[in-house]
């Protein structure tokens, strides 16, 4: 009697262990995603700043490795000087590339005070370049040029539109 007691006690305690175990992994796959205010990322290469990024509020989902942004904003530095910033409604950035899309209303705006403007841009963190399929407005000086699509170096200094068409003033 005293030995079928002790079989049932292991196989009950076997099984509230094995319940809880359950539990445990049921809550750290549901822990995968993290909120974090006042979010910052700045890239370093060669001992100088190359980019740096905020966001009011990053949420960061580790399963996908991409933190989805709020108001983000990326500068951009060239050996070190400030060149150009990256504004938008909200964006996302790949934790694996540090790949950057923003996303909603989106400016680079550059030392030189050239106007880059269109729904989205990425940021290719490889190339260090910023491009887009969308329709785009680029404002220098008093030149207006319009396009769909682009491809340019973070400066604007390189840049080349696809279907442009210029207004000059």
């Amino acid at each position: 009697m005293l030995r079928n007691f002790c079989n049932v006690a292991i196989i009950l305690s076997m099984f509230f262990i094995s319940s809880c175990m359950q539990d445990f992994n049921y809550n750290q796959k549901n822990a995968t995603v993290q909120t974090i205010e006042n979010f910052v990322v700045t890239e370093m290469q060669g001992g100088q700043i190359k980019t740096v990024l905020n966001s009011d509020m990053a949420v960061i989902k580790e399963s996908e490795q991409v933190a989805f942004l709020t108001n983000p904003t990326v500068k951009f530095y060239d050996n070190g000087k400030y060149s150009a910033t990256l504004t938008a409604k909200t964006g996302q950035i790949s934790l694996d590339t540090n790949n950057v899309k923003a996303i909603g209303e989106c400016k680079v705006v550059t030392v030189k005070n050239e106007i880059l403007e269109t729904s989205d841009v990425v940021y290719d963190h490889i190339k260090e370049k910023v491009y887009s399929d969308n329709d785009i407005k680029i404002t220098k000086d008093n030149d207006v040029i319009f396009g769909k699509g682009f491809e340019s170096d973070t400066k604007l200094k390189n840049i080349v539109i696809k279907n442009q068409r210029i207004i000059i003033d």
